[in-house]
């Protein structure tokens, strides 16, 4: 893959076209490029003229991406406006056909889910399953890792690993209907960095849970 060092920079989020007569530089987002993240941006022109085509900004890391006329773009940590320039070469003359302006952000918090339930609902207690992820139609990444998690219930806790919440059930089976329960998440995110996210549900008894679902557990 060719990596490219931009010269002044881009951004973009849901559909946003940033245009002028001979180019127009199509990305997800509005006008937003999400600090550390590979986002796909992809140049339009008009008329080209066979002309080499190439797209620069500063503050940015760029190489080519699988579809034509793609590029990923992943903005630095410094700064929070990048600047992206289309540039028509020719016979080492050079015109620039269009600059966009794009503001730089961190990716949004996800929402988590416990089972079914995102947080903030009803938890099914004997669910066994965390998640964390955008709601459906936010077309973002959803590929996040739970490492780590802990329970709070008052002056109680319980710790574990990954995403499967198996090893608290002990713990869980002695909370009482109506106690809400605090989590705290150590997640990698898409852009890899490593946060912590924080969540809460409030949720019947173990065995009121299992009498409301004679058919067996929530294992989702």
């Amino acid at each position: 893959m060719k990596y490219l060092i931009l010269i002044p920079s881009l951004i973009a989020a849901m559909s946003c076209l940033a245009q002028s007569d001979n180019a127009t530089i199509e990305s997800l987002g509005d006008d937003i490029l999400y600090r550390g993240y590979e986002n796909k941006v992809t140049v339009r022109v008009n008329k080209n003229n066979s002309n080499e085509i190439k797209l620069i900004g500063a503050n940015v890391v760029m190489k080519n991406g699988t579809n034509p006329n793609e590029y990923i773009v992943k903005p630095g940590n410094e700064g929070s406006i990048v600047t992206l320039h289309v540039l028509s070469v020719n016979s080492g003359h050079t015109d620039t056909l269009t600059s966009v302006n794009y503001r730089i952000y961190n990716l949004p918090v996800p929402d988590v889910y416990w089972g079914y339930s995102k947080s903030g609902g009803m938890g099914n207690i004997t669910s066994e399953n965390l998640s964390i992820k955008y709601l459906d139609g936010v077309d973002l990444p959803n590929d996040f890792r739970i490492l780590s998690w802990q329970i709070s219930a008052k002056d109680q806790t319980a710790k574990g690993m990954g995403n499967n919440l198996s090893s608290a059930e002990d713990f869980l089976k002695k909370v009482k209907s109506g106690t809400t329960l605090l989590f705290l998440l150590k997640v990698l995110s898409p852009d890899g960095i490593t946060r912590m996210v924080s969540a809460q549900w409030e949720v019947n008894s173990w065995e009121e849970e299992v009498e409301m679902n004679p058919l067996g557990f929530d294992r989702n």
